[in-house]
């Protein structure tokens, strides 16, 4: 999706700026290349992974959603994972 949007945009130089953060019940990931951001309900949260750079969030409709490693500018990366696996305990409990 994201090369079929740089092919659309002439003035397009291959750079696109992406933030994610997350709130008291959500992951909002806004991107440069997007009006709007998109809206990822905890409740949707699946799967977690960590490679030598990425953290790697999965959800319900198999989207994956990256961190990179030593980019996180509030909070401590540390609590990153913990805090994600306890969503991810949270909603098996729930069965979602």
């Amino acid at each position: 999706a994201a090369k079929a949007r740089f092919a659309e945009d002439p003035n397009n130089k291959g750079e696109v700026t992406v933030t994610a953060s997350l709130t008291e019940d959500m992951l909002i990931s806004e991107s440069s290349d997007r009006e709007e951001p998109v809206k990822v309900p905890y409740s949707d949260l699946t799967n977690h992974f960590i490679t030598k750079h990425y953290y790697m969030i999965r959800t319900k409709e198999k989207m994956v959603y990256a961190f990179k490693k030593g980019s996180f500018t509030v909070g401590k990366e540390d609590d990153f994972i913990p805090f994600i696996q306890q969503i991810i305990d949270k909603n098996k409990r729930k069965g979602n």
